[in-house]
């Protein structure tokens, strides 16, 4: 080896060892908050804004649809294969039993605490199992239609 090159090497060792403290502490550092934020599902887009997003296992336990489909009609989306797996899943949770406050009595409707934005893409957290009765007083602009 030249004398140059043993320069630069000696020159690349010395700015490397004098770094290392650095970037081992950013490691460190940033490596759990890093792989917290992958867990909780939120890493930093491009735009440097943390995002949800949205993996196949946080769309399995929320009955979230693989595709992009958009309902516009309440109905059609009712009678989807999407509502009727979230409100398997809502109604199962429940036991079968209502989940209003102090009522026992069996639970055949879900009930939305929220409408989303985009129908289908609610979690299930925000459904409740309810019966005819509990859920016809939280709809009370709509009687007939949880008491017909």
């Amino acid at each position: 080896m030249s004398q140059s090159n043993w320069g630069e090497f000696l020159f690349g060792s010395i700015v490397a060892i004098l770094m290392a403290p650095f970037y081992l502490t950013a490691i460190i550092l940033y490596s759990p908050i890093y792989i917290l934020r992958t867990l909780s599902g939120l890493v930093a887009s491009p735009s440097g804004k943390d995002e949800k997003i949205e993996s196949d296992e946080y769309r399995t336990k929320h009955h979230i649809p693989d595709n992009d489909k958009k309902w516009n009609d309440y109905g059609e989306y009712l009678n989807s294969d999407v509502w009727e797996s979230k409100r398997s899943a809502v109604l199962e949770r429940a036991d079968g039993e209502c989940e209003m406050d102090g009522c026992k009595k069996e639970a055949k409707e879900v009930h939305h605490k929220s409408y989303p934005q985009n129908l289908g893409y609610e979690e299930l957290g925000d459904l409740k199992a309810v019966c005819k009765e509990c859920h016809s007083k939280l709809h009370p602009e709509k009687p007939d239609r949880y008491t017909g």
